[in-house]
């Protein structure tokens, strides 16, 4: 992974791997008989609440969380990752990349990275896969399902 040019190369990374408290439901829409579109949005992190790293850390900090799609795509889907609401420190600078990996055929794990003396409180995320999925056994369109940590 590229780090932002402001960490310094080397310095350690705490990292914390979320427990979903409220699910993101997912909602699938087929597009044609062999593609479809799967997303969710919800909150990625609650920090401020506990007091963990990303409201009271400093230098490079993550979290990651796992998806596991309702239904498993034929192909590696596409993945597009927005920032869908933040709550930060607005005495600091806001710094935050946020980004997709070990994108596969059946999930992903979305990172959330900041650095620096950023604070922030709570982060919301929408996530969309995209790509070959199988038929639809009944109607075109379905909503179910959560991200997995």
């Amino acid at each position: 992974m590229k780090k932002p040019k402001d960490v310094t190369e080397g310095a350690p990374t705490e990292m914390k791997e979320e427990a979903i408290r409220v699910p993101f439901v997912q909602k699938l829409l087929h597009l044609s008989d062999s593609s479809a579109i799967l997303s969710a949005t919800d909150e990625i992190f609650n920090h401020v609440d506990t007091n963990d790293v990303m409201w009271s850390g400093e230098g490079e900090r993550r979290v990651e969380v796992n998806f596991l799609f309702k239904q498993p795509f034929l192909d590696v889907p596409v993945i597009s990752l927005a920032l869908s609401g933040i709550d930060a420190d607005q005495a600091r600078n806001l710094r935050f990349n946020l980004q997709s990996e070990n994108v596969s055929s059946t999930g992903f794990t979305a990172v959330f990275l900041t650095w620096e003396d950023t604070h922030i409180a709570r982060a919301s995320i929408t996530w969309t896969a995209i790509g070959p999925i199988a038929p639809p056994r009944s109607g075109r369109s379905s909503q179910q399902g959560r991200g997995q940590n």
